[in-house]
């Protein structure tokens, strides 16, 4: 008995990507696989720099300045496209318009960075649920994110003071 996957469709795009070259990159988008040139099923796309690079066909050799270009052209695919650039903050691109920076909100310490992409689409989709734009809600995921780098390990202890309320959502409350 082999392994099957079981996911759900969920109007979200998980993106993986190994270092070396010779490992596959995995993009999942509901129940199908997508390659750079296949037609999304999902709305929303949070890749860090390298996937956004790999999935708008930029190879190696290409200028970091190259992943505001690579954000572009995904959301011409995907209707809203959130690039993650670690200590750099993120990039938000939307159809039809130019990517938005979003800046970094700064850790006092980076100890470990275990964990911060994943704690960042975590805290993006919470703030996006409850109400926020998508620049508000890459703020708030780039202060909880930077929040946990100041820790070793992707668990923070529990003494931990609150995590940052930093998005105002578009009904005029805050993200909590």
């Amino acid at each position: 008995m082999g392994w099957r996957p079981r996911w759900r469709p969920t109007g979200t795009v998980l993106v993986w990507q190994d270092l070396w070259e010779d490992v596959a990159h995995l993009i999942l988008t509901g129940y199908a696989f997508a390659s750079p040139g296949s037609r999304p099923t999902a709305r929303r796309l949070l890749p860090n720099a390298a996937a956004a690079l790999w999935l708008a066909g930029f190879r190696d050799g290409h200028p970091a300045g190259d992943v505001r270009q690579a954000a572009a052209g995904l959301a011409s695919r995907w209707p809203l496209v959130v690039v993650t650039l670690g200590e750099e903050g993120a990039l938000v691109a939307r159809q039809g318009r130019e990517p938005e920076a979003v800046a970094p909100a700064r850790p006092a310490r980076v100890v470990d960075s275990t964990g911060a992409g994943d704690l960042f689409a975590a805290a993006f989709v919470h703030a996006w649920l409850e109400g926020a734009g998508p620049v508000e809600a890459a703020a708030y995921a780039n202060a909880c994110a930077a929040r946990l780098v100041g820790h070793e390990g992707a668990r923070p202890p529990l003494d931990l003071p609150a995590w940052p309320r930093a998005a105002t959502t578009s009904r005029g409350g805050s993200v909590t």
